[in-house]
């Protein structure tokens, strides 16, 4: 096919038909008497002008005739050769050869001809009968408007070779002068009264969408007989949309049409448009888009909250209320938000407008808190609304799309219409008496009549900061006092609307280091069932050990004393023991609970006499219940196996309604004891003597130290008071044998203290995990020790339970009583003269997972380059929690703004990282240790530097400050205020050499903060008595604390 020939050279269209003929094998018996020759002739000779409409088909360019003169000519092939021609607008195709009876004698050329091409396109076989003539027409068809031009055609004769019929050889006949043919031109122009057609002027549109938006085409054409146009749209995805359009009022103006479309998959579409006119003419233009994919935001409101009111109908607004208002949006979309997002907090009121400081990621929630002033009362119903706008790019202000525009509000409704009712209180519970730094736990039941939340205020008139617990039924307090003294006690319980009920109880706080009886069982925790029998115990004073004593017991009963009460002990002339491993004189009796007791609340009284100077000492003990024993289910021993063995026996108590073992709760909350013949077996070594504990079980590893006698078992559960008993199980007989070396498995409780320095801890109760070469100094206590290889605990005085593996090092200083369990190579020194050495096959340390190991120096330093570069999601990440709005205003009002208050000036970068220190923590310890003491830390290097942490080094050093670790930098200002007061405290100069002292004054200096599972209570206790001893009150300031922190845990003293 031969399409879209435009201009070419000055050429015209010929047709060259170059004849090869070649000889005819068969001999025929004809003779020639005249030369044989082929007359080649094309006709017209010179065409004249011709008239083509468009799309005519079978148009004869020229006839070319073969003529045999004298001889049968044999033609054995004919080649013709096209050159291009100045046509315009022309497509001429469908080129064919035609014989003189009509039939086709070749397949058609399919191909533009180039200048000068030759193509091959009909092959002519036979012969040609003497003076006979064959004619072939050439053919071809006009399919566009051919506008003017010429076709030219010409002959070469020098390509012919002919053979005549007759011959028995090949004899090529030269043509003679019988080839006329040359320069014969023919003219092609248009007919002007034929139908043109319509013409495209002009095609726009978006070059590029994003998939499912909506484009845009224009397309502007025009019929030059100013005819109705039809357009046809292929969009290049499947599917095509004709729009007709009539004519337009004035003929022969351009006509206009606008489509729409949208793509539902990326990719490069090309859109195709025909137009049409009303005689079959068409034009067609193209134009190519590019659709590719988008992510969309999509805003939804998700928190709605107005914190004073409530919804019930039951308050009325009153003028100067202060409401809080919580709101929540969620980019729930998969695409950033492109700006800040605008919201509407419409009350039915008020209305507040604001934004949000960011732009949202996806599935980030944003949360603020306004505070509103009401100017006036109101009582009636109101929907408030929370309308997240669309996010608006900055130019212009132009809206964006969401992926759903329908979800941007959320309502709620607001009921107001009666007067807020206060809250009641309907119960308190505590302790009457407590012993100085004993904890004691009070229980407030209250409740709202509208249903509210409400806080309780515990004012514990000791100087101490009030808590602000809240609930809706009740409420546990937990609370020490320092110092002895009556104390009344005032809970305020306040509603969500401020209106408030208080009530108030009192309590007798007194010394155990005074010089009386004091009763340490049973405490008011305790629920004591009727028929069974329990151990009242009480501590002598000192003077009174070993001497002659009269002793008096009574159960009274609690609060009116409706009788003298019930005598449990009563003898004359008794011995006063001696003191125990820890100096305490203790004395005790059994009680069985009779039958004919009323259940309630008692008191136990014990009534003391010296023999020999007639003193008389009285206490009585913390209230605690006497309750009905259960009549079902009663915890029994129904057997054991084997009844004999020797140490190291598996030993089975089976029974029934032994309940469980405690889990982790603490032990003072859940106690748990099995006794063989008097020698006990308490929960802190189940582990070495694999003690398991089911309902109807009991297996255990008897002790090298078992007595032959009965089997008991006792549980004391003050959380779960019916879950409490004391049983008694048959005989089991101890063979003597002696004890083999039994593996040691040791569970390391999760508040230990890991110590992989050197660490100086004072006196205290505590659980230490002593490796990588980490060494502890101790005083006076009962802790626990689990030492590995390398690890090194010295220190004299207390009772301990250590556990050393080989290469560890214990040093006892001449403690009174320590239980040492050790593997073959520990270094053990100075046990103590009353201590007791086991020896184990093996130790093994299983720790839960939730021990925290101290970050390292480098590992702080990564923290602290990733808070300075501003990453707060990654640091939050790590330690798995969700970054909070309110939370982060919160801290910056209570916090921050008083921290920058005379400090240097700070960007609002600094700030966000400092405030983010405070609301979060940055690693797992300064997470644990609260924002107060996340505030301290960034008090106390403000003031040693004079100047907030900014700097990547800055805040590096802040957090080795919260991780009880040096800083980097010196301040020699700070160091010179604590020597100062060093000496006041101690009563001499510091020595820096002196590993105590240097900890002191660098805690001191800088506030070195203890890491969360370090901290002693109760040596901090002690510390702050005598921060109160030497300054004559308790600590207030954040540079007061550092001192007492100081104090407590530097392992400084008086003498050097």
């Amino acid at each position: 096919m031969l399409s879209h020939i435009k201009k070419y050279s000055a050429a015209a269209l010929m047709a060259v038909a170059a004849v090869a003929l070649f000889a005819y094998t068969s001999v025929y018996a004809q003779t020639i008497t005249d030369t044989p020759t082929l007359n080649v002739s094309i006709s017209p000779d010179t065409p004249p002008s011709q008239t083509f409409l468009p799309s005519t088909k079978n148009v004869t360019f020229a006839t070319f005739s073969f003529a045999a003169l004298n001889a049968d000519i044999r033609i054995a092939k004919i080649t013709f050769t096209f050159t291009g021609t100045a046509l315009t607008n022309t497509s001429v195709s469908n080129i064919r050869l035609w014989d003189e009876t009509g039939s086709t004698l070749t397949t058609p050329v399919s191909s533009p001809i180039d200048s000068n091409n030759q193509v091959i396109f009909y092959d002519l076989r036979g012969v040609i009968s003497k003076d006979t003539v064959k004619k072939i027409r050439l053919v071809g068809d006009i399919t566009e408007n051919p506008g003017e031009g010429t076709v030219m055609f010409s002959i070469n004769q020098q390509s012919h070779i002919i053979a005549y019929k007759g011959d028995t050889v090949e004899n090529p006949i030269t043509p003679s002068g019988t080839f006329p043919i040359k320069g014969n031109v023919m003219t092609i122009v248009s007919d002007p009264t034929t139908n043109k057609p319509p013409v495209i002027t002009g095609v726009s549109g978006p070059t590029s969408l994003k998939v499912n938006e909506t484009g845009t085409w224009t397309i502007t054409a025009n019929d030059p007989e100013g005819g109705a146009l039809t357009y046809t749209i292929d969009w290049g995805d499947s599917t095509s949309f004709p729009t007709p359009i009539s004519p337009p009022a004035i003929l022969n103006s351009g006509q206009k049409a606008t489509f729409t479309h949208s793509y539902a998959q990326a990719g490069t579409y090309t859109v195709s448009f025909t137009v049409t006119d009303d005689k079959g003419a068409s034009a067609k233009s193209t134009i190519t888009t590019a659709v590719t994919d988008e992510l969309l935001p999509d805003l939804k409101p998700v928190k709605l909250e107005i914190t004073n009111p409530s919804r019930t109908g039951n308050e009325i607004w009153k003028a100067g209320d202060r409401l809080s208002v919580a709101i929540g949006i969620k980019n729930i979309g998969s695409a950033q938000t492109p700006t800040k997002v605008s919201y509407t907090v419409n009350l039915g009121f008020v209305q507040l407008e604001s934004e949000t400081p960011t732009t949202l990621k996806p599935q980030e929630v944003y949360e603020s808190l306004h505070t509103v002033t009401l100017q006036s009362d109101i009582t009636k119903t109101f929907n408030a609304t929370l309308t997240a706008d669309q996010s608006y790019a900055s130019t212009g202000w132009t809206p964006i799309k969401e992926t759903d525009e329908t979800n941007n509000a959320l309502a709620i409704v607001l009921i107001i219409g009666k007067e807020n009712t206060p809250p009641v209180i309907t119960g308190v519970s505590g302790p009457t008496s407590l012993k100085v730094n004993e904890e004691g736990k009070w229980i407030i039941n209250a409740n709202d009549p509208e249903g509210g939340l409400f806080t309780v205020t515990a004012d514990w008139q000791d100087g101490s900061t009030p808590e602000f617990p809240t609930g809706t039924s009740t409420i546990a307090f937990h609370h020490r006092y320092t110092s002895t003294g009556n104390y009344s006690i005032t809970f305020t319980v306040t509603d969500d609307k401020g209106a408030s009920a208080k009530s108030t109880v009192s309590v007798n706080v007194i010394n155990i280091d005074a010089s009386n009886v004091i009763v340490i069982s049973p405490t008011w925790t305790d629920a004591w069932q009727i028929g069974y029998e329990y151990n009242i115990l009480w501590t002598y004073p000192k003077e009174l050990a070993n001497k002659k004593v009269n002793v008096f017991v009574l159960a009274l009963p609690y609060p009116s004393y409706e009788s003298q009460g019930t005598i449990i002990f009563q003898k004359d002339g008794v011995t006063a023991p001696s003191p125990d491993l820890a100096g305490e004189v203790i004395g005790n009796t059994m009680w069985k609970i009779p039958a004919s007791i009323k259940t309630g609340q008692y008191n136990v009284q014990v009534q003391v006499t010296a023999v020999d100077t007639g003193k008389f000492y009285d206490d009585l003990s913390d209230l605690f219940s006497i309750v009905q024993s259960p009549t079902i289910n009663q915890p029994a021993i129904t057997r054991i196996t084997p009844t004999s063995g020797a140490p190291g026996t598996v030993l089975t108590i089976y029974g029934k309604n032994l309940q469980d073992d405690c889990g982790k709760r603490e032990e003072r909350v859940c106690q748990l004891t099995i006794s063989l013949g008097g020698y006990e077996i308490k929960r802190d070594r189940f582990v070495e003597f694999k003690v398991t504990w089911a309902q109807d079980r009991i297996t255990l590893v008897v002790p090298p130290k078992a007595q032959t006698g009965a089997v008991r078992i006792m549980r004391v559960d003050s959380e779960y008071k019916d879950k409490s008993y004391d049983i008694m199980g048959p005989v089991f007989t101890v063979a003597n044998k002696i004890f083999p070396g039994i593996v040691c498995e040791v569970k390391i409780p999760e508040n230990v203290i890991i110590i992989d320095s050197y660490v100086d801890v004072g006196q205290g109760n505590s659980a230490y995990w002593i490796k990588n070469g980490g060494t502890l100094k101790t005083g006076a206590g009962s802790n626990k020790f689990f030492i590995e290889n390398g690890g090194k605990k010295f220190g004299g005085g207390g009772s301990h339970t250590a556990y050393v593996k080989k290469g560890g090092s214990f040093d006892g200083e001449g403690g009174s009583s320590n239980l040492i369990y050790y593997e073959e190579g520990a270094n053990i020194t100075n046990p103590g003269g009353s201590s007791e050495m086991k020896k184990c096959g093996q130790i093994t340390f299983t720790s839960s997972s939730t021990i925290t190991t101290p970050p390292t120096t480098t590992q702080i330093r990564d923290t602290a380059r990733t808070l300075h570069a501003d990453n707060i999601d990654a640091l939050l990440a790590e330690i798995k929690l969700l970054r909070s709005q309110v939370r982060e205003q919160e801290t910056k009002i209570k916090y921050l703004e008083k921290l920058t208050s005379g400090a240097q000036e700070i960007s609002q970068k600094t700030e966000e990282q400092l405030n983010t220190f405070i609301a979060y923590g940055v690693d797992e310890n300064t997470k644990r240790l609260g924002t107060g003491e996340r505030a301290a830390v960034l008090h106390s290097f403000k003031s040693a530097f004079n100047k907030l942490p900014e700097s990547e080094d800055e805040l590096n050093d802040a957090i080795l400050i919260a991780n009880g670790k040096w800083p980097k930098a010196r301040s020699e200002e700070a160091e010179a205020r604590a020597e100062k007061e060093f000496k006041r405290i101690y009563k001499r100069e510091a020595v820096m050499d002196n590993q105590n002292d240097n900890a002191a004054i660098t805690v001191m200096a800088y506030g070195l903060r203890q890491r969360a599972e370090n901290r002693n209570l109760k040596s901090e206790t002690q510390g702050i008595k005598t921060f109160k001893h030497i300054y004559g009150h308790v600590p207030q300031t954040t540079e007061e604390w550092n001192l007492m922190q100081g104090i407590t845990y530097s392992g400084a003293t008086a003498k050097q």
